[in-house]
């Protein structure tokens, strides 16, 4: 992309709308009836560093793919984070998780602290989706965040796109997004 300027028409990128811009230098901006999207690009540099406020919770924290045993208690944190969803019925959750192909199911991650389930999130290549903290862990959503993040920089995202809940907001403009 070096010597294309600062910006490129949307209709030239992949997936995006005509007659929107791309801002290389910005970080890109969609909302969606769902909620926001937004999107990070890692420095040039080539590392993210994590603000030192969440060294502490970062430690505590860990993503693992999500098993078919947990999939109830994953999809009641999931209910329960979220204000954005068309049904609040776990079982309906539980059964379309479990209807997908075995690939698609690896692309649900639970975020744990210790053996507590404390969040889920849905990571594709270059995206974050289906993010979500139990409520009483929500204070934890940034360095939920960046746990998911760490993950998909180490499967070679340059720039990761997000979407999540309103009530989220906060936790992933304060990383850049």
């Amino acid at each position: 992309l070096h010597g294309l300027g600062d910006d490129l028409p949307l209709h030239e990128v992949a997936d995006h709308l005509a007659g929107h811009r791309l801002g290389l230098a910005q970080f890109e901006v969609h909302r969606t009836d769902k909620g926001p999207t937004r999107a990070y690009s890692f420095s040039a540099v080539g590392t993210f560093k994590p603000r030192d406020r969440f060294a502490r919770t970062l430690a505590a924290l860990r993503l693992e793919p999500l098993q078919s045993v947990d999939a109830s208690a994953y999809w009641q944190v999931y209910v329960a984070g979220r204000t954005d969803l068309p049904t609040t019925s776990v079982a309906a959750h539980v059964e379309r998780y479990l209807a997908l192909p075995p690939e698609e199911q690896r692309t649900h991650f639970a975020i744990r602290e210790g053996e507590v389930l404390v969040g889920t999130v849905r990571l594709l290549p270059g995206t974050i989706t289906g993010f979500s903290m139990d409520p009483a862990h929500a204070d934890d959503a940034a360095a939920a965040i960046i746990r998911a993040l760490d993950l998909l920089r180490t499967q070679g995202s340059a720039a990761v796109t997000a979407s999540f809940d309103e009530a989220y907001g906060g936790a992933f403009e304060s990383l850049g997004f």
